[in-house]
């Protein structure tokens, strides 16, 4: 049976396609349902009111967040629709309307401070535009070398990006070198993780800017974000509506804002000047020095433009000024070429590119801010799986803004949630703090973190931090790429723990509830059940038991099948743990989405998250906070955590000296621990989670074994006073 939603979903893309027949380049890509696209000819005024009709029915959907989205497109089609009638919207309502950001001219004084600082970063005979110009004349790349230069950038970015951040294993970007085209580069995005990369190369290629624009476009811009949101939306959550990319809607906003912002996200400028200078210049045969300096103008330069393209798209279409006098603006006010300043006026005036422009200028702004807030990665993380808008990120900024919070936290995103029913974000907003869980400062534990990362010959996270009666204890935090999602293996299953209790909280499972175990149960990996007679039934309690103390893939697997994936990955993201995702039961690729190679995903974040709200008291009502403790301090694989520590499994369950309470996890190359370490009146939460490590056996003395034991130690000496 369809899911209730899907009707909904159909008439929202069967509505775009209705539109496109007025207006073709308001659909940016489609792979969804073809028959979706198989629409009659309707007038603009039917299609108006088909648009009011489905925004009412949008109150249909359950989830608030994906409810938000919808409205915010489906309200920009409906202006879309107005402007196409002849309606009469002024310029920066219109862009209001469709965008969800304000147009603000920027005033001259600023642009004139822009060239100021130019002219000094660029010495020289003649005007600051003719030095602009012979500089960048240098290093321009010849038609030659573009191709191995794209194709050397597209590889750094790729990995890069695949180290921070979750990409589909199978996704692909194909370059064309392209010509006579309005814009510089342009992603499409073709669907089963694989984009179209066009570059105009009728554009001087300025090396020291390809990066940007591939950044921009690829990695870990557009492309990246489509082929994210396909797995995470489209397969993980069936939210067909991402399969379909709008121009002139919120969306573009914020794709817009992540491919400005995209290059900051994977490479520092230190990190770029000495790649420019050590490979790229050489590699494209032209002066590293040209390159350099105009690397050292470009933030400037790019600021300067930006600035003067908002302000010619509000002469154009606020103004009316005519195409000689903007033409002359842009090419005197942004110190470019004739050229440039008829590409920009080219742009602007594209069908429907007018009001477009502003979503680089502003999108770029408004996750500036966010990610200046701190953790930029986790946040990036966030605008590359969530379905926020524009609204929904100044809401986020707000709450991270909050004068109450520590220093550097990022916002109620990641508090724990009360032991009250369950709660989901509204309207893209993180869910409010019910818990003196707030993330703290991280403590700079980087260089040794970084030479057993080296040792491991592999990626390394971790978070950890002290408890006290009260919570965390800020000023102790310890973090080491710790946003970075890496794959979960079985620590996956404290996640699946919270989930069935929640339920059985909110009054929808017993613990005394009992489920047969299935032969297609049965399968391999750790735990009992696997070895024993089919047929026979067992308690939830029993199996989340199983489950946590010797890591029972039968048991995880019956209860993945009574709780339903999805509500695992609602829970996850109802508490903000934006790295977790499980993709379906264990042991059997055969039923995993495509294109989900793990299993799960977690970070050390969300692991130490959940720990900390566990022992803080705020995830569960008290007997079943008791309840999960118990179990976790049973789980017998304790030796990861335990192996450098004054620690014994038998004293400890006598109340002896350090406890352990903890959940292991392991997969051909990773090796992940985290729990929580009590020792006398100490006590702290620690994650740690390891990925890429060449060691492939499956042994004690793994090497990532023996990382995520010195990383133990290294924690136990910095909490626990001697």
């Amino acid at each position: 049976m369809a899911e209730p939603s899907t009707g909904l979903v159909r008439t929202y893309v069967e509505l775009a396609h209705a539109i496109a027949q007025h207006a073709p380049d308001i659909i940016d890509a489609y792979y969804g349902p073809q028959a979706w696209a198989q629409v009659e000819a309707l007038s603009l005024a039917d299609l108006a009111a088909q648009a009011d009709v489905l925004l009412e029915r949008l109150a249909e959907l359950e989830d608030e967040q994906r409810r938000v989205y919808l409205g915010g497109q489906v309200r920009a089609m409906r202006t879309t629709l107005g402007l196409l009638m002849g309606k009469d919207v002024p310029f920066r309502e219109e862009v209001e309307r469709l965008y969800d950001v304000t147009p603000e001219a920027v005033p001259e004084g600023r642009l004139a401070e822009y060239r100021a600082s130019l002219a000094e970063l660029v010495p020289g005979e003649g005007s600051a535009a003719e030095r602009l110009e012979r500089l960048g004349a240098l290093e321009c790349v010849s038609d030659d070398a573009l191709r191995p230069v794209f194709d050397a950038i597209l590889t750094e970015l790729r990995r890069r990006t695949r180290k921070r951040f979750s990409l589909p294993d199978e996704e692909e970007v194909e370059l064309r070198l392209v010509r006579d085209k309005p814009w510089g580069g342009y992603n499409t995005y073709q669907g089963t993780f694989t984009s179209r990369v066009e570059v105009n190369v009728d554009l001087p290629q300025r090396l020291h800017a390809l990066p940007g624009l591939l950044a921009h476009e690829a990695y870990p811009g557009h492309h990246t974000e489509q082929a994210v949101k396909e797995r995470a939306l489209v397969g993980e959550r069936g939210w067909l509506e991402h399969t379909l990319q709008l121009i002139n809607t919120p969306a573009s906003t914020v794709s817009e804002g992540i491919a400005e912002t995209a290059l900051d996200a994977v490479l520092a400028r230190d990190e770029l000047r000495a790649w420019l200078a050590d490979e790229l210049a050489p590699l494209a045969t032209v002066p590293v020095d040209a390159a350099l300096r105009m690397h050292d103008a470009a933030e400037i330069l790019g600021g300067l433009e930006r600035s003067v393209t908002t302000n010619a798209a509000l002469m154009l279409f606020e103004q009316h000024a005519g195409d000689d006098e903007v033409l002359a603006y842009v090419q005197e006010q942004s110190l470019a070429t004739r050229q440039e300043a008829e590409h920009t006026l080219r742009f602007l005036k594209a069908p429907r590119s007018g009001s477009y422009a502003f979503t680089y200028s502003a999108g770029r702004a408004l996750l500036e801010r966010l990610l200046g807030l701190g953790d930029p990665s986790m946040w990036f993380a966030r605008l590359l799986t969530e379905p926020v808008t524009p609204a929904g990120i100044r809401a986020w900024i707000a709450a991270a803004g909050d004068p109450t919070r520590p220093a550097g936290a990022p916002g109620p995103a990641r508090a724990a949630r009360s032991p009250n029913a369950p709660r989901t974000a509204t309207a893209g907003t993180p869910p409010a703090a019910a818990s003196p869980v707030a993330r703290p400062p991280a403590r700079d534990l980087a260089p040794v973190l970084s030479d057993l990362e080296v040792e491991l010959g592999g990626t390394l996270g971790v978070a950890a931090y002290a408890l006290s009666g009260d919570g965390i204890v800020a000023e102790t935090a310890v973090a080491y790429r710790a946003e970075e999602p890496f794959p979960a293996a079985s620590t996956i299953k404290v996640f699946i723990l919270q989930a069935l209790l929640e339920r059985v909280a909110a009054g929808e499972a017993g613990l005394a509830e009992e489920l047969v175990l299935g032969s297609s149960d049965q399968v391999i990996g750790s735990g009992v059940l696997k070895a024993l007679v089919a047929g026979r039934a067992y308690a939830l309690r029993d199996l989340a038991t199983l489950m946590i103390m010797i890591s029972d893939n039968a048991a995880t697997n019956m209860l993945i099948q009574r709780l339903g994936v999805r509500a695992v990955n609602d829970v996850a993201s109802a508490h903000g743990w934006t790295a977790t995702r499980l993709a379906g039961v264990l042991a059997r690729p055969e039923l995993r989405a495509p294109g989900d190679e793990a299993v799960a995903t977690t970070s050390a974040r969300d692991l130490a998250d959940y720990f900390a709200g566990l022992w803080g008291g705020s995830l569960l009502p008290a007997e079943l906070t008791r309840l999960a403790q118990g179990i976790f301090r049973r789980q017998v694989y304790t030796e990861q955590l335990g192996r450098y520590l004054p620690y014994d499994p038998d004293s400890a369950e006598q109340g002896e000296g350090p406890v352990i309470a903890s959940k292991s996890g392991w997969i051909r190359g990773v090796r992940n621990d985290a729990g929580v370490v009590e020792a006398g009146d100490a006590r702290y939460v620690l994650a740690i989670m390891t990925r890429d490590c060449p060691d492939r056996r499956v042994h004690l003395d793994n090497r990532g074994s023996l990382v995520v034991s010195k990383v133990s130690r290294l924690l136990y000496q910095r909490f626990v006073p001697r």
